[in-house]
């Protein structure tokens, strides 16, 4: 253990001294600071959606919005994996054997049990959090633009066959009908949709499961952000004794983190807090391996070879032809509800400033790129058209209901958000260009 502990710890540091400025080193200062500020952050992609209202910068006078595209990522959810949390509650149970917990050791290990035996047989599965999320978001879209939701209007709205983003398509739609009853909705969810809803290349699934060397090179620095010492030794009275400690304590907080999600999370916490048990640093270091991990998986990451945007070619080709189509034929909202994976790929080829981070410098990456900003449960994208009388079309985008900009592209004059539509479809439609045996979605 100690020598595993030395070498990781070498290997990060040889990393981070060879290739970070002092420049970087600070402004991973200011971050830390940030995270911290708000602990449930250092979940990544298990922070519970932050938004109640919503934002648009002022269009060019005489611009009206008539087309929106739109992708969400599911709502809230439990953990999907029973497996991890159960080897948690027998690793604890096995330590206890050995009397080797602290008193805190005794309350986590009690708080596990209460926590699996909600989570059993409900993994992956939407909380009533992740639908009121949906709704809310939905409500927002619709009052902010009224035009485009009009009592008889038709919307096609699709989702991965994941039940959960099935569910989170129903909230959403109830949140669109509670405030237009009348409205047209046509909900589908067929697994031929999705080869762009949710489509993973042959090496981004490897990505996935962490197969590729190119992962496995970068693996020492994750499993050394994530062992927790300072925070095993409130548990433990001696973590050394603890096999595979580090995977042990990244499930910990990744239970820690879930609780934000969960119905039943305040009333868990109400005698002792499993996310305050970790130290500043120790959070920290569990937010920057899980916000390098989804990076190297899922941005724009020279190490991987990009693999994780390029598994987003036919979803951007899928919001380019439906625009297109919609365009054509008067269609005003066209919704898609999938994951957070898919979501991160697609804003990252399309180029959404502080989503399209090309690095291989662990410091500059969590510095610059953060995933519980880009993908927290409920994350969506929202593509607004507008146009005047002359027909002329521009798109503003936001991510998360706030105002994002576009890397490469040069706005309307005097209107930062805002781009000329023709030149966003060019730009995505080279971008879109399939690679070999990947779908095009007809």
């Amino acid at each position: 253990m100690k020598k595993y502990i030395l070498l990781s710890a070498l290997l990060f540091g040889a990393i981070a001294s060879a290739t970070t400025p002092s420049t970087k080193a600070s402004t991973l200062a200011t971050i830390k600071e940030e995270i911290l500020q708000t602990p449930t952050k250092t979940g990544g992609v298990l922070f519970a959606y932050p938004f109640t209202t919503d934002s648009l910068p002022t269009p060019p006078l005489g611009y009206e919005p008539f087309y929106l595209s739109h992708y969400g990522r599911h709502g809230s959810r439990y953990l999907t994996s029973y497996g991890n949390c159960e080897k948690v509650e027998k690793s604890l149970k096995f330590e206890k054997k050995l009397d080797n917990l602290t008193p805190e050791g005794e309350k986590v290990y009690k708080l596990i049990r209460k926590f699996n035996k909600q989570l059993k047989g409900h993994e992956g599965e939407l909380t009533l959090l992740g639908g009121q999320q949906h709704k809310g978001i939905a409500k927002r879209m619709q009052n902010r633009f009224p035009s485009l939701f009009k009592a008889g209007d038709t919307i096609i709205s699709k989702s991965s066959i994941s039940p959960r983003c099935i569910i989170s398509m129903g909230n959403f739609c109830e949140g669109l009908k509670e405030e237009v009853p009348q409205l047209i909705i046509q909900k589908n969810a067929s697994p031929e949709d999705m080869k762009f809803i949710m489509y993973h290349t042959p090496m981004a699934d490897a990505l996935e499961g962490r197969k590729t060397v190119e992962f496995k090179r970068y693996e020492p620095i994750c499993d050394s952000l994530q062992l927790s010492m300072a925070t095993a030794a409130k548990i433990y009275k001696d973590p050394s004794q603890v096999k595979n400690l580090h995977k042990i304590m990244r499930y910990i907080h990744d239970i820690a983190s879930n609780m934000q999600d969960l119905d039943f999370g305040p009333d868990m916490e109400t005698e002792f807090s499993l996310l305050g048990l970790f130290t500043p640093q120790d959070l920290f270091d569990q937010w920057q391996q899980k916000n390098y991990s989804m990076y190297l998986k899922h941005g724009m990451s020279p190490g991987t070879n990009y693999e994780g945007p390029m598994s987003a070619k036919s979803l951007l080709r899928n919001i380019v032809d439906e625009a297109d189509r919609g365009l054509k034929s008067g269609s005003k909202v066209n919704l898609r509800f999938g994951h957070d994976t898919a979501l991160l790929r697609l804003a990252a080829l399309m180029g959404i400033e502080g989503t399209d981070l090309v690095s291989t410098d662990l410091n500059e990456i969590n510095s610059k790129w953060h995933v519980e900003k880009i993908t927290p449960m409920a994350a969506n994208l929202q593509i607004i058209f507008f146009k005047n009388r002359r027909d002329d079309i521009l798109v503003t985008v936001r991510l998360n209901e706030q105002p994002v900009r576009l890397t490469g592209l040069s706005h309307y004059p005097n209107h930062r958000y805002y781009y000329p539509w023709s030149a966003v479809r060019d730009l995505w439609l080279q971008k879109a260009t399939p690679l070999p045996g990947q779908p095009y979605p007809d």
